[in-house]
C-alpha cells in the first residue's frame, strides 16, 4: 500500500492530509504545528512519505480564503462500522452553506433516536472538511461539540466561510 501525507499551509494555519494509493484516508484541520502534525501522521502510518497534495491542497487553501471548491475525493475509511459509514456518506450529501442537526443525520442513515450515537460518529470523523462535521448542530439550531482544533469557534469559523462563498465552484 501506498502511504503519502502531505502538510501545506492555509490561511488559518496548516493543515495535513494523509492519502492510501488515491484514497484520502485522514485530514488535520488547520490548528496544529508541523511537529504535532508529523506526530499524527506517525501515529496515522509509521511507514508513509512526505509529499506534496497538489489538486488536494489548491482546494482546502481556497476552501479557507472563502471560495467555493468541491470536496469530491475518494475516501477510504478503513473498519468504519457500516453505521458511522452510512453518516459519513450521508453527511457528504449535506450542501455547503446548510446545517442538519444530529438527530436528522442519524434518520438520514436509518437509525432515527440515534443522534448520540451520531455525535459520536463526528467525534472520530477521520476526514473533516471533507466528510462536513462542522456542518451538524443541535436540533434547537446551536452549534454544539467540534473536537478539531480551536473547538466550537473554529466550527463557527467554517460555517461563516461557507455562508460568504466567494467565486465560482473550481
Amino acid at each position: 500500500m501506498n502511504q503519502t501525507c502531505c502538510i501545506f499551509k492555509t490561511s488559518m494555519g496548516l493543515a495535513g492530509a494523509a492519502f492510501n494509493n488515491d484514497y484520502l484516508a485522514r485530514f488535520w484541520l488547520p490548528g496544529f504545528n508541523k511537529k504535532e502534525l508529523l506526530t499524527q501522521m506517525k501515529h496515522w502510518s509509521p511507514l508513509f512519505e512526505l509529499k506534496t497534495c497538489g489538486r488536494f491542497e489548491k482546494k482546502v487553501v481556497r476552501y479557507f480564503e472563502g471560495r467555493a471548491v468541491v470536496f469530491d475525493e475518494a475516501v477510504s475509511l478503513g473498519t468504519m462500522s457500516g453505521f458511522y459509514t452510512s453518516v459519513y456518506e450521508n453527511l457528504r450529501k449535506v450542501e455547503r452553506g446548510k446545517t442538519v442537526s444530529y438527530g436528522e443525520l442519524a434518520s438520514l442513515s436509518g437509525a432515527p433516536g440515534a443522534a448520540r450515537a451520531v455525535g459520536s460518529a463526528m467525534a472520530k470523523n477521520p476526514i473533516p472538511l471533507i466528510i462536513p462535521c462542522h456542518r451538524v448542530v443541535k436540533c434547537d439550531g446551536s452549534l454544539g461539540n467540534f473536537s478539531g482544533p480551536g473547538g466550537v469557534e473554529q466550527k463557527r469559523r467554517m460555517l461563516i466561510i461557507e455562508q460568504d462563498l466567494k467565486g465560482s465552484v473550481q
